[in-house]
């Protein structure tokens, strides 16, 4: 009692002097510290409602943005319909839960880094979903919701401390877990669920009810932030663009300047990828030239519906790669090999290559959906594997110019040309 009273003490200290600091920011300061108080209170949130699946259960999810985005979208769509934002609030903390608890069902049989790429793909189908579904989200326009009433700082301070008791509501909630047989359940889980399992614990119906926690929490905080900035739109990004684009600077909240004149931007973008793979499949040496502007004329019309048309007629050119050639690839191949004939030569290793093997490493190392990426793991272990086996073996001489030919079609054979003999 002795040795933990103290540290009680300091605890309570602590969390008074952290309430009081919060009161006076809220009543005292300026818009940009309530702006950024509000955004750490939100940040808490989601730390706090991710902990409950990632630190409890031991699960890396990544579903909080699909939460946080369908909660900012009910809570506006409900205040749009005339819906007083603290049910549309309740509204969107409700559709959270659901959501999470059909999302769970489908995703928490899976685990580690399989569940990991799960919500990776919920949250890339949830923002293609809100860029479509015009009628409902307003697409990539983005979705208006209604300004709450009243002086800009009588509003700001209201947000600041409805932000900050969420914090308060998430934090009591993650202490309740901490201490109750459910948070111990979960730690269990975590540990290793086939013992968790065998000693009664119902497993998939904890991580069920833990995902669901999680996702009330974040929607929660998505809908509170739909009506703080009174538009929800999905990539929110490109109105900073547009700063840039338009002056040539960007300016932050204490009005400092980040010059941007004189600079070229180059922006990439994956819209209508599915698209370009598919379409060129269909690529032969008489369709070339007219498949690649079949396939821009349908990309950047998805592109025209994705991104909004102010943000568009900013950019000056619009380029979509072409896919690569077979002679392309060739000289790829050619730039890689040197690179390696230039790195052996420093340990005193001479190589060469015939064209046979080169052609024969151009159609190895070549992926219709990832390009010429495969190539350095092709000459990795078609080349500098084989070739350390065979000088370890003593079938090549390393003091000897070396060769790499074909032996057949499809194997590859190192000669010393000076001894004019095959070594394989």
């Amino acid at each position: 009692m002795m040795v933990g009273s103290p540290v009680k003490l300091v605890r309570v200290l602590a969390a008074i002097l952290l309430v009081a600091a919060i009161l006076a920011v809220g009543w005292t300061a300026n818009n940009y510290l309530l702006q950024a108080g509000t955004t750490l209170a939100m940040s808490a949130v989601l730390c706090l409602s991710w902990n409950v699946v990632g630190w409890f259960m031991g699960y890396p999810s990544f579903a909080t943005a699909a939460f946080f985005g369908l909660g900012a979208y009910i809570g506006g769509i409900a205040q749009n319909h005339d819906v007083p934002f603290a049910l549309a609030w309740m509204a969107a903390a409700a559709g959270g839960a659901v959501f999470a608890t059909l999302l769970g069902s489908i995703l928490l049989g899976l685990r580690g880094h399989y569940f990991a790429i799960g919500t990776i793909a919920v949250v890339e189908v949830m923002r293609e979903i809100a860029n479509n579904w015009e009628g409902l989200t307003g697409g990539a326009i983005g979705l208006n919701v209604p300004i709450l009433q009243g002086s800009p700082r009588a509003v700001g301070i209201f947000f600041y401390f409805a932000m900050w008791a969420l914090v308060v509501g998430a934090f009591a909630l993650t202490a309740l877990i901490s201490n109750s047989k459910f948070g111990f359940g979960l730690r269990c889980i975590r540990q290793n669920e086939n013992a968790a399992s065998m000693v009664g614990i119902n497993v998939f119906r904890f991580k069920v009810a833990a995902f669901v926690i999680s996702g009330l929490m974040v929607a929660t905080a998505g809908a509170v932030y739909a009506s703080m900035v009174a538009f929800v739109e999905p990539k929110d990004v490109f109105n900073v663009l547009l700063q840039v684009l338009d002056d040539g600077r960007l300016t932050d909240n204490k009005g400092r300047v980040a010059n941007f004149k004189n600079t070229i931007i180059i922006m990439t973008t994956n819209i209508g990828s599915e698209i370009i793979q598919e379409n060129f499949k269909k690529i032969n040496d008489t369709n070339y030239f007219e498949v690649i502007e079949e396939t821009k004329d349908e990309v950047l019309a998805i592109m025209r519906r994705s991104i909004r048309p102010e943000f568009i007629n900013r950019i000056d050119e619009i380029i979509m790669f072409r896919p690569l050639s077979k002679g392309d690839i060739r000289k790829i191949v050619e730039i890689q090999f040197g690179l390696i004939k230039k790195r052996l030569s420093e340990s005193g290793i001479k190589l060469d290559i015939s064209d046979k093997a080169l052609s024969r490493l151009a159609k190895m190392g070549f992926d219709p959906q990832f390009g010429a990426r495969p190539l350095k793991r092709v000459l990795q272990r078609e080349i500098l594997n084989e070739l350390s086996k065979q000088i370890l073996a003593g079938k090549v001489n390393r003091d000897s110019r070396i060769l790499v030919d074909m032996k057949n079609d499809v194997e590859f054979e190192f000669i010393n040309e000076n001894e004019a003999e095959v070594v394989n």
